[in-house]
């Protein structure tokens, strides 16, 4: 999200896919009718009591983009969710079973908090990998097939603004014979 280009291009998708409406339907095939009020359509208008359903839904697709993943914690009491709230991809780690499975995520909070939630308390929405080890377990997000360009690139405007700041040039080429 630090290049201007993929920020760009996520900003569109994100804006975009965040006003399609979610629809709910009951059955399937020709039998299926859509369902207009569902406990789930209201959790998904208003997930937590300090964000709205576009702005979750906009940071989801952002988090899913850029990283490959996208994590939601399903809160509530008695078995029913009554917020969904998301945790920060950077600050997740996976625990995973011995097959390989996911079994706790462990999410590093403020204050170097870390809590662990099992798998059934968290949504883990996550593109597809190609990895055959234990990351295999984490999306590929859109950044990092880009990783060695983007680095690159900031590299070389880092050099430019440092040259730029200077006011002086860093070399002069001179021919050795006239002409």
């Amino acid at each position: 999200s630090a290049f201007p280009w993929p920020f760009a291009c996520v900003q569109a998708v994100s804006t975009d896919l965040s006003k399609v409406p979610i629809r709910i339907s009951r059955g399937q095939g020709a039998e299926s009718e859509i369902v207009d009020s569902h406990p789930l359509l209201d959790l998904l208008d208003q997930p937590s009591s300090r964000g709205s359903g576009i702005l979750f839904r906009r940071q989801l697709y952002t988090d899913l983009v850029l990283s490959g993943n996208a994590f939601v914690l399903i809160a509530g009491t008695g078995g029913t969710p009554q917020a969904l709230l998301r945790l920060h991809p950077a600050r997740m780690s996976i625990v995973p079973l011995q097959d390989g499975q996911p079994d706790q995520y462990q999410y590093d909070g403020a204050g170097n908090q870390q809590m662990r939630y099992t798998h059934e308390q968290v949504l883990h929405i996550r593109a597809p990998s190609w990895s055959d080890d234990p990351t295999n377990l984490w999306g590929t997000g859109c950044v990092q097939p880009l990783h060695n360009d983007l680095t690159t690139e900031m590299k070389q405007a880092a050099l430019t603004a440092r040259t730029a700041a200077s006011g002086q040039p860093t070399g002069i080429l001179s021919p050795k014979e006239d002409g």
